[in-house]
């Protein structure tokens, strides 16, 4: 796979769909940065609902070196009725044990189709 970031909506080829499957069905220590501790605060949800994130639909992933290096998922809010949209980076520890770092979260209408959506930020099929 090419370095750069894929959406679902523009294209993501079968080997990056597998990949995305191999990737979540690992086992993660899930950390997260004070950056989304200040939006669950700002946006009233408890700091567990990360654990939600790596079960969401995978919209973005960034591939860096062959390797997925971080992806945005989307996970329905019962709270919000819209989606809950969290940005997750894999690491390892200093004890090699695999870590998924949310960054940050969001709240995303449910009717949201991305018109703006700049395809130059993505890796097309014809790219």
């Amino acid at each position: 796979m090419k370095n750069g970031v894929y959406n679902i909506n523009l294209f993501f080829p079968t080997e990056l769909l597998v990949a995305i499957k191999l990737k979540l069905s690992k086992k993660y220590f899930i950390h997260y940065s004070k950056h989304y501790q200040y939006k669950c605060r700002q946006l009233r949800l408890p700091y567990g609902v990360c654990r939600t994130a790596l079960y969401g639909d995978v919209t973005e992933v960034e591939i860096e070196n062959g390797e997925i290096k971080k992806i945005l998922t989307r996970v329905k809010s019962e709270q919000y009725k819209d989606y809950l949209c969290f940005v997750v980076m894999f690491t390892k520890n200093k004890h090699n044990k695999d870590i998924a770092f949310v960054k940050t979260v969001w709240i995303n209408n449910y009717n949201d189709n991305h018109d703006t959506i700049k395809k130059e930020n993505y890796i097309c099929k014809n790219t």
